[in-house]
């Protein structure tokens, strides 16, 4: 296959994520609005995702309810979405090309794909982190009391209040959780499904194509999920809140046990797999469903 140019990677990269979003975010912000139920001691509204959508449809309509928050959503994939699948590709390429890391142009071992992953997780939420904060504060705007709701226009008028009246450092609120959650995420997505490609193509004896991908990316959104949803629990709590109510993300963490109990870790899960799995299956099947059409276009 000939090798993909850098600029390419980044800018399938944006499209693969940029398409996913577009199709799951109501569901990341069912997920936001679950997550924080049941902060400082308040009973929860919702029992399950499909009343906590209906509600939220009912009471604010589809773009103003279900979309709330998209710019900053689509905003944040084109940072964070874009910067982790290209740094992704691009050291797994170099890595699988290095005799010393693999043999004869082999992937690399999975612990390598995993650091990878750490790597190009990090790197891009550092980055996207400013529009993550926003995406969380208009998707759950609607459950403040009036005289306490944000009323940002957009994801860049998100960033520039925030920044304004909070301080630029604010927009980095959640930074640690949000690093914590994408290497989370990023070895358990992206490695896990170079992996499951590996392991389908071996066991099954199947060339590369529409079914593998599917599946590798069926088991790949799972295994994301179910890692890091406690991560981004804390994470949207923090980021949610005006500062001073968490010390951090551990601190965050055993507030929520203590008060919750230990299962509301993993609050929010069924959203958030509703999201992330068919976000997982969208982005990593258009991604390599772009660079095969690219690659058979460049053969003689």
């Amino acid at each position: 296959m000939p090798d993909l140019p850098t600029p390419l990677r980044f800018l399938f990269g944006t499209a693969s994520v940029c398409t996913a979003t577009m199709f799951t975010h109501p569901l990341d912000v069912v997920k936001v609005n679950m997550q924080l139920q049941g902060e400082g001691g308040a009973r929860a509204a919702h029992s399950n995702s499909f009343s906590a959508a209906r509600a939220i449809l009912r009471t604010n309509g589809l773009v103003r309810g279900l979309y709330a928050g998209c710019s900053a959503s689509l905003l944040r994939q084109c940072s964070y979405g874009t910067a982790r699948l290209g740094i992704y590709g691009v050291l797994f390429d170099h890595f699988s090309a290095d005799p010393t890391f693999s043999n004869a142009g082999e992937p690399p071992p999975f612990m390598l794909k995993a650091a990878i992953g750490a790597t190009a997780g990090s790197l891009g939420s550092i980055i996207g982190t400013p529009f993550d904060l926003a995406l969380v504060r208009m998707a759950a705007d609607k459950r403040l009391p009036e005289a306490e709701r944000r009323n940002y226009r957009n994801g860049f008028d998100a960033v520039r209040t925030v920044a304004s009246d909070e301080g630029v450092g604010a927009l980095w609120r959640g930074c640690l959780p949000t690093v914590s959650r994408c290497v989370v995420l990023n070895i358990s997505q992206l490695a896990v499904y170079s992996e499951a490609k590996e392991f389908v193509q071996r066991g099954l004896m199947l060339e590369d194509g529409l079914p593998v991908r599917v599946l590798s990316a069926l088991v790949s959104g799972l295994a994301s999920t179910t890692a890091s949803v406690p991560l981004d629990m804390a994470k949207t709590r923090i980021q949610q809140s005006m500062g001073g109510q968490y010390s951090g993300m551990l601190d965050c963490l055993a507030k929520t046990v203590r008060s919750e109990g230990v299962t509301s870790l993993w609050k929010g899960w069924t959203p958030a797999y509703a999201r992330l799995g068919p976000h997982t299956l969208i982005t990593l099947v258009t991604l390599d469903s772009l660079k095969a059409a690219w690659s058979q276009r460049r053969k003689p």
